[in-house]
């Protein structure tokens, strides 16, 4: 009887070691989020890992920036709509992923707050049709994506896994009054 004890206590030991290691390996926040998202300007379909989604609004260019809708695109990156608020009296956004990231923005603002740390965009957000829509190259950056243009098939692809630069680069830091700023230089074709 003794020894079927100590056999019980050494299956629940390496038991509740097995649930701890993979408590600690496994990744926090979301577990749904797409590698691979694609948006065809015009279109109000889309796909997140290689499946066709449909949004009310479709992509735009304006001003030679690709305007994406806000919402679809951070649930195409894994982000719940429960974690994605918009307070029509203010006009201010945010968007929670998992416990790593806020973002936060207001519409007609060119300041982008990620973790509290301001960004200047160089193209404020706007409401068309009920729907915010931000340059994609901001909101991928915000996240950790990486955003590229194609420009035959008018497309935005974002991507998680790759660690290339891409067509929309970082924009260059330089320094202001009230800190580190990135500066606002883009090519025509960014997304």
């Amino acid at each position: 009887m003794n020894e079927k004890k100590r056999c019980v206590v050494k299956k629940a030991v390496w038991f509740l070691t097995l649930v701890l290691i993979l408590a600690v390996a496994l990744p926090i926040g979301h577990v749904s989020a797409a590698t691979i998202a694609v948006f065809t300007i015009g279109s109000t379909h889309y796909t997140a890992d290689q499946q066709t989604l449909t949004m009310d609004a479709a992509p735009y260019i304006k001003n030679d920036r690709t305007f994406l809708p806000l919402r679809f695109v951070a649930n195409a990156l894994g982000i719940p709509d429960a974690d994605i608020t918009y307070d029509d009296a203010t006009q201010k956004v945010t968007i929670v992923d998992g416990a790593a990231m806020t973002v936060k923005l207001s519409i007609g603002s060119t300041y982008l707050f990620v973790n509290g740390t301001p960004t200047t965009m160089d193209v404020a957000p706007e409401i068309i049709a009920g729907r915010t829509f931000l340059p994609i190259s901001w909101i991928a950056q915000a996240l950790g994506f990486n955003a590229t243009w194609d420009a035959a098939t008018q497309t935005v692809t974002l991507d998680s896994s790759s660690t290339q630069q891409t067509t929309v680069p970082a924009p260059p830091v330089v320094e202001s009054s009230d800190g580190v700023v990135p500066a606002l230089q883009y090519a025509s074709t960014t997304a």
